[in-house]
């Protein structure tokens, strides 16, 4: 295990956040025992499409656990339902079955989905399998936030743009770059232009606040049409929803 999962594992409060998603909500209880309080689960057994849509893509979770059979509802189809959408899967992904077929197995694979795990669990081979997946993704994150067809570089300053199975860069200047983050690490959360200006040139002003709208209306063009993730709440302020 690595350093940096190590010092999250001694503070509770940088638990890693799981969400499952199962239909039967005998599960967590046995994955609470199994994982231990280390872990913070949030158990979805509430089974509409369109809510866990956005939970698997809020990005708030390190992990999500997404059972194959959710009654009506096949978390594969689900899955490629996300990826049609979004151009792309969140890397953070593990499905989860008590049945399954082989070409269930292969399907998940293709669909770039992270792990499957078959139940009944094993204690040990399931801790060790997630933690095994928290780790690889703590180092991937260090260097890279993927959510819907974005791809963010926070150290190279790089915002790829995956469309139609294409990818190209997104030629953002300084400030862009700085904008579209705040925003992107933040999904949902609505910044006003005094709280992004503050925020991104690091002063407080209020004189220069018409400076946002235009560094927001240069940043959508760039976006072209994945530009409508970039929203704006009339008179409060903008945010980015995914």
């Amino acid at each position: 295990m690595d350093l940096a999962y190590n010092r999250a594992k001694d503070n509770e409060m940088n638990a890693p956040k799981i969400l499952v998603i199962d239909d039967d909500p005998s599960l967590l209880p046995i994955l609470e025992s199994y994982l231990g309080s280390f872990f913070k689960i949030d158990f979805q057994d509430l089974i509409e499409e369109d809510h866990l849509k956005k939970k698997i893509l809020c990005g708030e979770y390190d992990l999500t656990l997404l059972d194959l059979d959710l009654g009506s509802l096949s978390g594969l189809e689900l899955l490629e339902e996300i990826r049609f959408e979004s151009k792309t899967l969140p890397p953070n992904i593990i499905l989860i079955t008590s049945g399954g077929t082989i070409d269930d197995e292969i399907k998940t694979h293709e669909l770039g989905v992270r792990d499957y795990i078959k139940k009944p669990f094993n204690k040990k081979l399931l801790k060790s399998i997630i933690e095994k997946h928290l780790t690889l993704l703590s180092q991937t994150s260090a260097e890279s936030i993927v959510k819907g067809p974005f791809r963010l570089d926070k150290q190279k300053f790089e915002l790829i743009l995956k469309e139609a199975e294409k990818e190209e860069a997104v030629n953002l200047t300084l400030k862009e770059f700085k904008i579209f983050y705040l925003l992107f690490t933040n999904p949902n959360k609505i910044y006003s232009q005094l709280d992004i200006y503050n925020k991104v040139w690091e002063v407080e002003s209020d004189s220069l606040l018409k400076t946002i709208d235009i560094h927001i209306g240069s940043i959508r063009k760039k976006l072209g049409p994945s530009s409508t993730y970039i929203k704006n709440k009339r008179g409060v302020g903008y945010y980015f929803e995914i």
